[in-house]
């Protein structure tokens, strides 16, 4: 995801997606979204059910991650490097999203929860598509114009194309879990606004052990990481908000992490 070294940097990223979000909702009502209520049966129930299955996916990651390769490479000033990623790394990262959201999908089999209460459904299907290669245009032009005197994504490789399929994996997967699933949950037990924000904020603090566990960084540093991601995760959970669908929260999501590297 994006990260912010600066309050500075922090407030322009604000900027951009609030205008990025009012496009959103002018696409919205283009497009004549439709809009059905999810009906969760005891809603509260099925949010704390939904609590534990990802933080049980969560563990799991961590702790396989911390056992297979400890920290992650870093560069002289410590901060991670994206290493080159290939087909292994690819089927490796699709190892670790069907182990992160095995406790998820054995929840909802056991509570007999289908998947259109997640965000998987063709409600929306196409026109979730079409607003996410709008949108996903009109930020790649607007992050050309911003670089376009500093040589950036000049030096594309063969490997990038690796990494987005890398990051598809996790746009997606991690688009399900605290979009589709958590978010939706949350929205029924504690209504639209309030589930939204605490599902944005719950995604964007679930970095923090990653930061520390594999990245390296200190307790403080990771936390400060973390919540610098917090408005980018609101814009993703306020697409999913008005497009009841995982597919337009996914691949944007897999677009900023490809622009972040």
């Amino acid at each position: 995801m994006i990260e912010a070294n600066s309050l500075a940097s922090i407030l322009v990223q604000c900027a951009e997606l609030i205008v990025l979000g009012a496009l959103l909702a002018l696409l919205i009502r283009l497009f004549c979204f439709r809009h059905n209520e999810q009906v969760i049966s005891t809603p509260r129930v099925s949010a704390m059910w939904a609590l534990f299955a990802i933080g049980m996916g969560w563990i799991l990651v961590i702790v396989l991650l911390l056992a297979l390769t400890g920290h992650a490479p870093t560069n002289s000033q410590g901060a991670a490097q994206w290493p080159l990623v290939g087909p292994g790394d690819v089927a490796a990262q699709l190892i670790l999203a069907i182990i992160s959201v095995g406790p998820i999908l054995f929840v909802m089999h056991r509570r007999r929860e289908y998947p259109a209460s997640a965000g998987i459904s063709a409600q929306n299907l196409w026109r979730s598509l079409a607003v996410s290669a709008l949108i996903i245009s009109a930020a790649g032009v607007w992050y050309c114009f911003v670089n376009r005197r500093s040589g950036a994504g000049a030096s594309c490789h063969a490997s990038g194309l690796w990494a987005l399929m890398q990051l598809a994996i996790v746009g997606f997967t991690e688009e399900f879990a605290y979009r589709g699933y958590l978010q939706t949950r949350l929205i029924g037990w504690l209504g639209s606004y309030q589930g939204w924000i605490l599902a944005s904020v719950l995604m964007a603090m679930a970095h923090v052990g990653h930061r520390v566990g594999i990245e390296g960084m200190a307790a403080g540093e990771a936390l400060l990481s973390a919540a610098a991601l917090i408005p980018i995760s609101l814009f993703l959970g306020f697409v999913m908000l008005r497009t009841q669908n995982i597919v337009a929260p996914g691949l944007l999501h897999m677009f900023v992490n490809w622009l972040d590297i």
